[in-house]
């Protein structure tokens, strides 16, 4: 098995894999197998690695079960925090689930979707084999031969928060600033607007609720929305004060698009009138 370095992903682990031969039931060694290597893991982002890791090939396998196949080995987490694995994916395959082997009501084995993920303890380990916990790669590109590499990037939710918190930041300010613009604002109103209106709602709660209580989201789900919501609010007073300083960039970098114009007023003709400020469509 050979580790390689993820890209630029703050929350996420890339994982390269050798497809060996190997049972439903018994996990196959990577050392005893004859397509199958293994080498020293590499850091991955958020300290996890795979050791002795290894796909099981579908080569020669007919119906259903050609098109999925399961990723074994030993999951590392070198961080002194829990890491708690939440999904990935794979360009060999459509999706990537994590799944978990429990006893049904009848009692015999059956295999399911871990709804919340696999976590792995500070300075832990956890094993995926076949029969139990493993990685299940589900609609396969292309039939997985003995010898192959699979690459397979883990999602964890180290930098989860953040990550969404900058997307929503971001995409809404953008978007909020574009209707803006396009409803004939100009000059600092669109930076007004966009920043102004860039945090979630408090309507998300509800909504998160909601879809937690139907099942549509998992708890983990839910518990980033609940964080990433009071993050954007507590970060709004801050966003709109930034304004003024991202206008004076956009101004020193586009053309203005309507200057501003300054009209001095001799003092006398300041007398028993009234100014109306904002002088738009409610002061019309």
């Amino acid at each position: 098995m050979t580790m390689h370095r993820p890209l630029a992903l703050a929350a996420a682990a890339l994982l390269s894999l050798t497809a060996a031969c190997g049972s439903s039931s018994t996990p196959t060694s990577p050392s005893t197998s004859p397509s199958a290597s293994a080498s020293t893991p590499a850091p991955a982002t958020a300290g996890l690695t795979l050791e002795e890791g290894w796909v099981k090939a579908t080569e020669g396998m007919g119906g259903g079960m050609a098109e999925m196949t399961g990723a074994f080995g030993i999951l590392r987490n070198a961080g002194t925090q829990p890491l708690h694995v939440t999904g990935g994916w794979s360009p060999a395959a459509g999706r990537v689930e994590l799944h978990e082997t429990v006893k049904n009501a009848s009692g015999s084995m059956q295999m399911q979707k871990a709804q919340n993920g696999f976590t792995i303890a500070p300075k832990g380990s956890f094993e995926l084999t076949p029969g139990a916990n493993h990685i299940m790669l589900i609609e396969l590109t292309a039939p997985v031969k003995v010898g192959d590499t699979v690459r397979i990037t883990l999602t964890t939710d180290a930098g989860d928060v953040a990550l969404t918190v900058a997307l929503v930041i971001v995409g809404k300010a953008l978007i909020f600033g574009l209707i803006a613009r396009a409803f004939g604002y100009g000059n600092r109103a669109p930076f007004i607007i966009g920043l102004g209106l860039a945090q979630i709602g408090e309507f998300s709660f509800v909504l998160a609720r909601v879809g937690a209580s139907a099942g549509s989201i998992s708890e983990d789900v839910y518990s980033l929305i609940l964080t990433a919501t009071l993050a954007t609010m507590v970060l709004s007073p801050l966003l709109s004060k930034l304004s003024g300083p991202l206008y004076s960039v956009w101004r020193r970098m586009v053309p203005q698009d309507t200057p501003l114009q300054t009209i001095q007023m001799p003092e006398e003709s300041l007398r028993d009138h009234v100014v109306v400020a904002g002088y738009g469509r409610t002061g019309r």
